[in-house]
Parts: C-alpha cells; sequence; structure tokens
C-alpha cells in the first residue's frame, strides 16, 4: 500500500463528521480552516531526530546510566531452553527470560497455559518461541532510522479485531517511513497474520503457530489477551532491545520522541502512562492526577497511578526482573494491577527507577468523566500537543461526553448515520429508541469493537480540528465532532 493509498484511506475514515446534527457528509477540517497538510506535518515530524552523538550516547545506554551490555550478555544463556530444576524437577526455568527463582511464573506443560488462572505462566512453547521473537526483534531493532533510537522498537500485539484498531492507531504516523520501519506488530492468530501479511502496513510476527487460543472461551478472551503483553514485554527485555508498548485502543497523533522520554528521567528504566488525570483541571491550574482511590498522588514517581497501556522498558537486569516478578505474582484480575504491584515493591525496596509519562502528552482516556475531559474546549485546544491518547480505557464508560456517546449508541443500534446525526442530546436517543423499536442483532463483540473503532476516529478528527482552530467558537466545534462510519 502506497503513502498516498494511505492518505486517500485517512482521509476516507476521518469523512463522515457531522458536527451541527444536519447529516451532511463529509467535513473536511483540513481545508475548512486552512490546515497545514497531513503530508507536510509528517515531514515536519520525521525530521524531528536527535543528532548523532545523542543517538550514540542512547544506544550505549550513557544517557540513562544503564550498562546495556549486562543485559546483551544474559541473551546467550541457556538460549531460551525450558529446563527443570530441583531435587524433584518441580521447578523449571527459561534462561535468559526467567531463572527458577519464580516459580509460580513457569508450567511445565503446554496444555492450558492460555485458560483462566494459568495466563500468567511461561510454558515450553512460550520459552521456545521467544527465540524467534529475539531474532525479529534485534533485526527490526537494527533497521535505520532518523526518528527512533538506536535498538529501540514500538511494539503492539493483537488478535483480528484489535488488528483493525492497530490500523486507526497508527494512520497519522503510519506514513512516516522512520517510524514504521521499527515497528513490531505481533499476531495471535494465523487468520491476523495472514491478513497483515497480505496488507503490508506491518511487519508481523505471529504468536507460536497461531493456535494457542483456538480453543480459549470468548467471556476469557479479554483477560488472557491482556496478560499476553507481559509475556512479550519478557521476551522483548531478554532479548536485549528497548521497546514502547502499546494498546490499539492508544491513538499515535505524531511520531513519539523517545529520546526525549529517556531524557526526561535519565534514571528510570521504565516509563508508564498514567491512569487517570484531571485534565480540565490540569489546565486550569488545579491539581490533576490522582490515584485509584480519588487521593492525590505523592509524585509520579510513587508508581501509584499505572496503565499498562502504554509503556516504555529499556532493556536492564532491574526491568527483566521486575517483569519476571510481575508474573510469578500472577495471575490476578487486570494484568496491570499487577504489574504495578511489582514495580512498586521494587522501586520501593531502590531496585528499579519508574516514571510517569507526561500526561499531556502520553494522553489518558481515564479521564475524569464529570464534566468529560475531551469534550471540553479547553482540553480539546490542547489536543494539538498530545503525541498520542489512550481512547477507550475510561471513555464512555462515565456520565460525561453525553453527545458522542449517544451518538455511537445510536449508530450501533441502527447503523443509519444520517438519522444519528440528527441525535443532539440523550433526550433525542430516547425518542429516536422510541420510535425506530428493535435494534439490529449485532453481537456485543461487534458493538464494543465498533464503538472503540468509532470513539478513536472522532477523537483524530476532533485532534485534526483543533490543529487548525483559531479561535474558541471553533474549538467548540472540534470538541463535538463524531465519526460515523463503521470501519
Amino acid at each position: 500500500m502506497t503513502a498516498r493509498t494511505r492518505e486517500d484511506e485517512r482521509a476516507r475514515l476521518l469523512d463522515d463528521v457531522d458536527v451541527e446534527g444536519d447529516g451532511a457528509r463529509g467535513v473536511d477540517v483540513e481545508r475548512e480552516h486552512g490546515a497545514t497538510p497531513v503530508t507536510t506535518r509528517r515531514i515536519v515530524i520525521a525530521s524531528l531526530g536527535l543528532a548523532a552523538c545523542a543517538l550514540a550516547a542512547i544506544a550505549s545506554g550513557s544517557i540513562a546510566g544503564v550498562d546495556r551490555s549486562s543485559v546483551l550478555a544474559r541473551t546467550s544463556l541457556g538460549e531460551y531452553e525450558f529446563k527443570r530444576n530441583g531435587p524433584e524437577g518441580h521447578k523449571f526455568s527459561c534462561e535468559p527470560a526467567v531463572a527458577n527463582e519464580f516459580p509460580n511464573a513457569l508450567q511445565g506443560d503446554d496444555g492450558m497455559n492460555v485458560w483462566r488462572g494459568s495466563e500468567h505462566k511461561i510454558t515450553p512453547g512460550d520459552c521456545s518461541w521467544f527465540k524467534t521473537l529475539k531474532s525479529e526483534a534485534r533485526k527490526r531493532a537494527k533497521k535505520s532510522s532518523s526518528c527512533v533510537p538506536d535498538n529501540t522498537l514500538a511494539v503492539a500485539f493483537v488478535d483480528d479485531r484489535n488488528y483493525e484498531l492497530a490500523k486507526i492507531s497508527t494512520m497519522n504516523v503510519n506514513g512516516t517511513k522512520c517510524f514504521m520501519d521499527r515497528y513490531l506488530l505481533i499476531t495471535a492468530d494465523t487468520e491476523t497474520q495472514k491478513k497483515c501479511e497480505e496488507e503490508n502496513r506491518f511487519s508481523c510476527i505471529m504468536y507460536r503457530d497461531g493456535h494457542v487460543f483456538d480453543r480459549l472461551p470468548k467471556h476469557d478472551r479479554y483477560v488472557v489477551l491482556t496478560w499476553m503483553k507481559q509475556k512479550m514485554t519478557l521476551g522483548l527485555l531478554s532479548a536485549g532491545v528497548d521497546f514502547f508498548f502499546h494498546d490499539t485502543d492508544v491513538i499515535f497523533f505524531k511520531v513519539p520522541d523517545f529520546s526525549a522520554i529517556l531524557r526526561s528521567n535519565q534514571e528510570a528504566t521504565v516509563f508508564y502512562q498514567m491512569d487517570r488525570y484531571k485534565y480540565v483541571d490540569a489546565y486550569n491550574g488545579k491539581p490533576s492526577q490522582e490515584n485509584h482511590h480519588g487521593k492525590p498522588s505523592p509524585s509520579p514517581e510513587d508508581v501509584s497511578n499505572l496503565n499498562s497501556g502504554q509503556m516504555f522498558w529499556r532493556a536492564t537486569p532491574a526491568t527483566l526482573k521486575a517483569q519476571a516478578l510481575s508474573l510469578n505474582m500472577g495471575p490476578g484480575g487486570m494484568e496491570q494491577g499487577v504489574l504495578h504491584g511489582a514495580l512498586r515493591k521494587m522501586a520501593r525496596n531502590g531496585e528499579i527507577t519508574a516514571q510517569a509519562l507526561d500526561a499531556k502528552k502520553f494522553g489518558t482516556g481515564c479521564a475524569n468523566p464529570d464534566p468529560f475531559d475531551f469534550a471540553q474546549p479547553v482540553v480539546v485546544k490542547h489536543l494539538p500537543e498530545f503525541v498520542t491518547l489512550h481512547a477507550t480505557c475510561g471513555l464512555g464508560k462515565g456520565g460525561g461526553m453525553l453527545l458522542m456517546n449517544a451518538r455511537l449508541k445510536c449508530y450501533l443500534k441502527y447503523h443509519d448515520a444520517k438519522a444519528c446525526v440528527q441525535v443532539k442530546s440523550p433526550k433525542d436517543w430516547e425518542k429516536l429508541q422510541k420510535e425506530r423499536g428493535a435494534p439490529l442483532g449485532l453481537s456485543e463483540e461487534v458493538r464494543e469493537y465498533e464503538a472503540t473503532a468509532l470513539t478513536m476516529l472522532s477523537l483524530l478528527a476532533r485532534h485534526a480540528c483543533a490543529s487548525a482552530a483559531e479561535s474558541r467558537e471553533q474549538l467548540e466545534m472540534c470538541a463535538n465532532k463524531v465519526v460515523l462510519r463503521a470501519v
């Protein structure tokens, strides 16, 4: 697929935007406000690489005080041979990824490793696959790039549904070669791998034989797949590469400056997305960060407000231990809660330094929902400053953003964009339901996927609009943009 074709597709996906509710098709926000064309902005973004001396310092680890050689040396230990240890052979190891000091992170049988209760365990099949991952990750990390530091990747893990979201996630950066050359997509199954190879958007590698999840019950799928991120992280860390691991509902508005992340705290070896952040308060000069209990967090370094949707990892012995420890503490509920516990324990023992990513650049959709932050002009005004946004970790789950929620619910129920753009309030939505009657017979899985996709597209449209807005009135218009088209 050519860059021009990708630009055309991006324009198509963002085309069905209605602001006034008149049903008019296609508000071209770039032409309407005279915005710089996306291709021009990409050229500017791609030129933001650091000087060669800075890149060399990052590659060597000196910029963050990291001895990378200690990690690279470990990758030759054992070469991912799954071993039984101990007098009775009840302890296992998969060096260099995980040693036998983490017994709950390992399992000697491949048969049940994706079923609930065992999703956190490294099996012989996983251990063997780490060899393939190491080879592909190192090869990809060696590719020349003017916008990504040496030995650094961006990575995501997808099944068939999340593959479609990954295309939306990277829509703004897909034509930036220096970034996409360092982007690695790990696929969960043969169908997704085949689609990825045929479309040739991403560099893809399939997890094991592509059939591990075939018998996984649908109701367990989400929890099990989230734990797979930690297995992938373990394999990548043991391969000795640095990487930015993200969920597929994370939007890349522009190419991230990973070098700037490293410079923000030269002692830190893992950087994480804040979970909750009150953007309206932040832009009005009030306390903005909160933890899960709703109380202000002492500092970003407290590791008390972690979301694993965006994580930048440096390959060090400490980060490798932290990920092995997290798997050993599993399964628990949400994998990010267990990871948070592992990182917090090591940070308090002085074994690791973790740093929160700047929430005004690496955004969180788990924002305060009342009033809904990303429907407020004061926040939308700053969207052009965002690098990424974890779009749906919390969006639409609270009581805010009522117009967007109402229109999305309408579209998911009736698939009639012309009727749904007439919805201007929850009352309009209730009235339309009474008039229309029963919904289409779409599965909940399809509804959830479409809601995520349309939310991401709507936020991309708001970002593009805000980049061109010149007045508060235009920002208010941007804050109401909703894309109503299935992808």
